[in-house]
């Protein structure tokens, strides 16, 4: 192997040959003679070596390998360091790839992200997280990466297993992870993100009269309601989406393009609340809740509203009747008229 000294980051002479066969200890060693401890400036000389060229079935873990720079006095040399080659049978590639699915989970090839980030976590036996590599995915690349010399041990010769995570996809549910590995131990992941469903909630409003029953529409009281405003709840909160229901649309609105179910494909809860509930009415539903699609809002007429026709008869006089004032008085539980 050929071995180049560094000092400070820059090399130091040229690389020399460490042979085997050579060796007295018959080891791949050698010692740098005769290096300065101190710059110039007396900062301390920060030493490394590194691995020139490839050995053929083995790789540094790695390279340059930093050398201690305690300095022995008895022997007048500075303690060095090893470079740790790794046989390449310990060196697996992980391939990463990407499928995108519409809601029915077809494959789908158009209006995608243009591009997302995933991590390959690397964690030993004990679980402690001794690598994190970043991937980038994207049409460019055909959504799929490859990983190359990815190490199966630590250094103290924990086995090393790989995982793949990713953040939240917009519109997308969390990705489905499919795992396989071949026999020589490579990985192959398979990452599949489907389109969150969509669903619609179409709400109309009824009207009913004191009794439960539908309340005519030439009612003096419905008349007089102009319009109401209804707002969308997702999961119990408020969403500051708002419909017009008016007797032009027939009492009925639509809230469209919702997303069916939250990220992890649990279902998603709707409501429909009335923002203010008209005079003369009580609230039956409110908020009201969406089963299959659909949400009813409810008024009811309060019983205290109620129409009175008077109709003034005059007898014996059939021109010029006078002008009469009608006062309106009510008895309360049969008390007295007031």
């Amino acid at each position: 192997v050929k071995l180049q000294l560094m000092a400070d980051g820059k090399p130091v002479g040229q690389p020399v040959t460490v042979d085997f066969n050579t060796n007295p200890l018959n080891r791949f060693e050698y010692t740098f003679e005769n290096l300065d401890v101190y710059n110039r400036d007396g900062s301390k000389i920060k030493y490394s070596v590194k691995e020139v060229g490839a050995t053929k079935g083995f790789k540094p873990k790695v390279n340059p390998v930093e050398v201690a720079t305690d300095f022995d006095r008895s022997n007048g040399k500075i303690n060095g360091n090893r470079i740790v080659n790794v046989k390449q049978e310990n060196l697996i590639e992980i391939t990463v790839k990407k499928i995108w699915q519409d809601a029915n989970g077809a494959d789908k090839t158009t209006g995608l992200p243009l591009e997302i980030g995933l991590n390959v976590i690397g964690k030993d036996s004990t679980g402690r997280v001794v690598s994190t590599t970043e991937i980038k995915l994207n049409a460019g690349n055909h959504w799929t990466a490859k990983l190359k010399d990815m190490h199966t041990e630590t250094n103290d010769g924990k086995a090393i297993t790989y995982t793949v995570e990713e953040k939240t996809v917009p519109g997308y549910l969390n990705g489905k992870i499919d795992f396989n590995n071949d026999s020589k131990g490579n990985y192959s992941f398979t990452v599949t993100n489907k389109e969150i469903p969509k669903t619609e909630i179409q709400v109309e409003k009824k009207w009913q009269d004191d009794k439960g029953g539908k309340l005519p529409e030439d009612h003096k009281r419905l008349q007089a309601v102009q319009s109401i405003t209804v707002e969308l709840i997702k999961d119990f909160v408020p969403t500051g989406i708002t419909k017009t229901l008016n007797k032009a649309n027939g009492w009925k609105a639509s809230f469209t393009g919702l997303d069916k179910t939250k990220v992890d494909g649990t279902a998603i809860s709707y409501s429909v609340r009335e923002t203010v509930v008209p005079d003369g009415f009580e609230a039956v539903t409110n908020p009201a809740s969406a089963v299959n699609g659909k949400a009813d809002i409810i008024n009811k007429l309060l019983p205290k509203y109620t129409d009175i026709t008077v109709n003034k008869k005059w007898v014996g006089i059939n021109s010029g009747q006078p002008k009469v004032t009608l006062k309106l008085v009510q008895s309360i539980n049969g008390g007295a008229f007031t």
